[in-house]
């Protein structure tokens, strides 16, 4: 460790018992990583992730997003995403667009997976929360991704996901002054959540 300090290839940044220190130059950090063999470096990030996780157990939310990082970089693509995902409900409520970057993350790893049930529900629910969320950033409706998340759900029967992207969709037309296709929308959803009651307490809801 002497020497790496000594030739200013490393800096220490934290002067505890438990010492940190960084690379003294981004293009060090990258040939030191590239020089490493895939496996290796694979198996690096896995246990980095590991051990992030276990050194402080109460704080595995709030380093969601960093074991994710590492479990994503080791290949580990299921892992990661569910990570992703729980570093997204983490920060929903204390950073959203924190916690939107994670659901960005776990989206593109579920685009990128083959085409399956398990996977199907892997996108619904990422984008799920996504648009949910939405008019929370004041995003371009555009952006929003909203047409794909009806279309995955038509084809799964989710209607849940389906209701819960439609309220944050709600708001956000409503939010950007398109009240008659908000109208429309608020109609739909009406029917969405009548549709949700019946199936989980049936006519009992709904006394004649």
């Amino acid at each position: 460790m002497e020497d790496l300090l000594g030739g200013e290839l490393i800096d220490q940044i934290r002067f505890t018992r438990q010492p940190e220190y960084v690379f003294h130059h981004p293009l060090t950090r990258a040939v030191a990583y590239e020089s490493q063999l895939k496996s290796d470096r694979a198996e690096l990030h896995r246990r980095v992730a590991a051990a992030i996780e276990s050194r402080d157990p109460a704080a595995a939310e709030e380093n969601a997003a960093l074991i994710a990082e590492h479990l994503e970089a080791a290949g580990d693509v299921h892992e990661a995403f569910g990570w992703h995902m729980r570093a997204g409900a983490w920060a929903n409520y204390r950073d959203i667009r924190a916690a939107r970057t994670s659901w960005q993350h776990a989206r593109r790893i579920a685009d990128g997976l083959a085409t399956d049930p398990a996977t199907a529900s892997m996108r619904i629910t990422s984008r799920a929360l996504l648009c949910a969320t939405a008019w929370r950033v004041g995003s371009n409706l555009v952006d929003t991704g909203f047409d794909d998340l009806r279309e995955l759900c038509a084809t799964a029967g989710d209607t849940a996901s389906l209701a819960l992207g439609t309220a944050g969709q709600l708001l956000a037309l409503t939010l950007h002054h398109r009240y008659r296709e908000s109208s429309r929308l608020a109609a739909e959803y009406a029917g969405l959540i009548d549709g949700l009651m019946i199936r989980r307490c049936g006519s009992a809801c709904f006394p004649k």
